[in-house]
C-alpha cells in the first residue's frame, strides 16, 4: 500500500528520487540499455537510475522496456533467421515476458524500446504522468532505430498469419506505453520500400556511370600503374646505386674518421715532442749560457795565469839574469881574488925561495938554527894559512856555485811546470771551445729542428682542418644520400600502398569496373 501510495503521489519533497528499470527482455551486452538510462536522466533528472533484475526487490514502478512486436520480430528477420524459426523465438520470449508482466502487473511499466531510445515526447510525456516526475523540456530526441521497412511488412504479415501471434501482439500493444506511431503504416511502409528502390535504380545507374569513369580511370591508372612501376624500377635501381654510394661514403668516411684520429695522434705525439725538444732547447740555452759564462771565466782566467805566467817568467828570467850576473861577478871576484892568491902565493913561494936563499945565505952567513926554523915556521904557517884560505875560498864558491845551480834548475822546473800548466788549461780551454762549438751546433740543429716540426705542425694543422672539412661535406652528403633514400623509399611505399588499396579495395565502385577491365586483359585473372 505504501509504495501504491508512493507511485500515485510522487516523491515527497526532501526524497531521492529513483527510477528503477528492468532489463530482462534485453539480450546480455545489448548497448540500448545504457541509451534508455541516459534518456531517462536526461528527461527526469532522477538521483538514481537503478537496474533490478526482480521487480518484487524494488520499491514503486518498474519500467519494463521492450521492442514492440512488428519491430523485434523484423529485427530477427533482418538478422538472417528463417520466418518460421523467428516467429517460434518470438512467441516464446513474448509468452515468458507476458508471465512476468502479468505477475507483477501493478508494479512494472510496460514501455516501447525504440520509442523510449528516440526520446520520443508522447512516450516520456506518459512516463512522466505514470512516475509523477516532472519532464524536462530540453530533452534531445532522435530518429527511432528501425529495422528496413521490407523486414517490417513482413513481420506484420507473418504476425498476421499465425492468430495465437496476433492475439500476443495485441495484448503487448494493449499494455504497452509509447508504442504507436513510430513503426510505418503498411503505406508508409510501401510508399518508403518504393522511394529506396527509386533511390537503389538511381544509384544503380550512378554506379553504372562511375564504373564507366572508374574503367576510364582504371585505363589510366593502368597507365599510371605502368608508369609508377617504370618509375619504382627506376627509383629501385637508383636506390640501389645511392645505396652502394652510401656504403662508399660510409666506407670513405669511416677511413677519413680513422685518418683523422690517427693524424690527431700522430700530432699529439708531435706536439708532446715538440714540448720535449722546446724544454730540452731552453735546458741547452741554459746550459750554453752557463757554459759561456764558463768559457768567458776560463778564458778570463787563463789570461790572467798567462800574464802572471809571463810577469813569473819574466821575473825569474830577470832573476837568472841578475843571478847569472851576480855570479859572473863573484866568478870574475873569485877569479881575481883566486890570481890574487896565485900571484900572493907566488910571491910566498918567489919570497919563499929568497927566504931559503937568505937562509941559505944565513946558514952560510950566520948558522943560527933557530932563527932559520922560526922563520921557516912562520913562513910555513903564512903558506899554510894562505892555502887554507884559498880551500875555504874555493868551497865558499863552489857552494854558491852549487846553490845558484840548484837555484836555476828549480826555477827552470817551476817554468816548465807553469808552461805544462799552461798547455794544460790551454788543452782544456780548447777542449771547452770545441764542446761548445758542439753544444752550438747541436742547438743549432735542434732549433732548425724545432722549426721543421713548427712547419709540420701548422701544415699537420691544416690537413686536419682540411680532412675534418671534408669529412663534414661527406657527412653532408652522406645525410643528403640518406633523406633522399628515405624520401623515395616512402614515396615507392605510398605508390605501393596506392597501388595495394586500389587493388584490394572492397568498395564495389572500384572493384567491378576492375574486375571488368582485368577480365578485358588476356591472361589476367578475373
Amino acid at each position: 500500500m505504501a509504495d501504491r501510495l508512493a507511485a500515485d503521489h510522487g516523491p515527497g519533497e526532501g526524497e531521492t528520487t529513483r527510477i528503477s528499470v528492468c532489463y530482462a527482455a534485453l539480450q546480455a551486452g545489448d548497448d540500448r540499455s545504457s541509451a534508455v538510462s541516459d534518456i531517462l536522466t536526461a528527461a527526469f533528472a532522477p538521483d538514481e537510475v537503478a537496474s533490478v533484475g526482480d521487480p518484487a526487490q524494488a520499491t514503486g514502478p518498474v519500467l519494463f522496456p521492450l521492442e514492440a512486436p512488428a519491430a523485434d520480430l523484423a529485427r530477427h528477420l533482418q538478422e538472417g533467421a528463417a520466418p518460421a524459426a523467428a516467429l517460434a523465438d518470438w512467441v516464446r520470449r513474448t509468452q515468458a515476458n507476458l508471465t512476468l508482466l502479468r505477475g507483477h502487473r501493478r508494479r512494472l511499466v510496460l514501455v516501447a524500446l525504440d520509442a523510449l531510445c528516440a526520446a520520443d515526447p508522447t512516450c516520456l510525456e506518459a512516463l512522466s504522468r505514470r512516475l509523477k516526475l516532472e519532464l524536462r523540456a530540453d530533452v534531445p530526441t532522435s530518429a527511432p532505430v528501425l529495422a528496413a521497412p521490407l523486414y517490417l511488412l513482413l513481420a506484420r504479415e507473418l504476425l498476421a498469419s499465425d492468430p495465437d501471434a496476433q492475439a500476443l501482439a495485441e495484448e503487448l500493444r494493449a499494455m504497452m506505453t509509447g508504442g504507436s506511431g513510430m513503426a510505418p503504416t503498411g503505406l508508409d511502409a510501401v510508399t518508403l520500400i518504393w522511394s529506396r528502390d527509386r533511390q537503389r535504380q538511381d544509384a544503380l545507374a550512378e554506379a553504372t556511370q562511375a564504373g564507366a569513369r572508374l574503367q576510364t580511370d582504371l585505363s589510366r591508372l593502368n597507365r599510371d600503374r605502368k608508369v609508377a612501376e617504370d618509375e619504382l624500377d627506376r627509383l629501385r635501381e637508383r636506390s640501389a646505386e645511392e645505396v652502394e654510394q652510401v656504403s662508399l661514403l660510409r666506407d670513405t668516411l669511416a677511413q677519413t674518421v680513422q685518418l683523422i684520429e690517427d693524424m690527431e695522434t700522430r700530432l699529439t705525439s708531435r706536439e708532446a715532442e715538440l714540448d720535449e725538444l722546446r724544454q730540452a732547447a731552453a735546458g741547452q740555452s741554459d746550459l750554453l749560457v752557463g757554459l759561456e759564462q764558463q768559457l768567458k771565466a776560463a778564458k778570463k782566467a787563463r789570461a790572467e795565469q798567462a800574464h802572471a805566467a809571463e810577469q813569473r817568467h819574466a821575473a825569474l828570467a830577470q832573476q837568472g839574469k841578475q843571478l847569472e850576473a851576480d855570479l859572473r861577478a863573484q866568478l870574475d871576484a873569485l877569479t881575481e881574488e883566486r890570481d890574487l892568491l896565485a900571484l900572493s902565493l907566488q910571491e910566498a913561494l918567489e919570497q919563499a925561495a929568497a927566504q931559503e936563499r937568505d937562509n941559505t945565505d944565513l946558514r952560510g952567513r950566520v948558522g943560527d938554527e933557530k932563527l932559520l926554523k922560526a922563520v921557516n915556521r912562520a913562513q910555513d904557517r903564512r903558506f899554510q894559512t894562505a892555502l887554507v884560505e884559498r880551500r875555504l875560498r874555493e868551497e865558499v864558491l863552489g857552494c854558491i856555485i852549487l846553490d845558484t845551480g840548484e837555484q836555476l834548475r828549480t826555477q827552470q822546473a817551476e817554468t816548465r811546470q807553469v808552461r805544462s800548466d799552461l798547455d794544460l788549461r790551454n788543452e782544456a780551454l780548447a777542449a771547452t771551445e770545441i764542446r761548445l762549438a758542439d753544444r752550438e751546433k747541436a742547438l743549432k740543429r735542434a732549433e732548425t729542428r724545432l722549426a721543421d716540426l713548427d712547419k709540420a705542425l701548422k701544415a699537420a694543422a691544416t690537413r686536419h682542418k682540411a680532412q675534418t672539412k671534408t669529412a663534414e661535406e661527406l657527412t653532408r652528403t652522406l645525410a643528403e644520400r640518406t633523406r633522399g633514400l628515405a624520401e623515395a623509399s616512402a614515396r615507392i611505399e605510398d605508390l605501393s600502398a596506392e597501388l595495394d588499396r586500389i587493388y584490394t579495395s572492397n568498395s564495389w565502385k572500384v572493384t567491378d569496373p576492375l574486375r571488368k577491365a582485368r577480365s578485358r586483359i588476356p591472361g589476367s585473372k578475373p
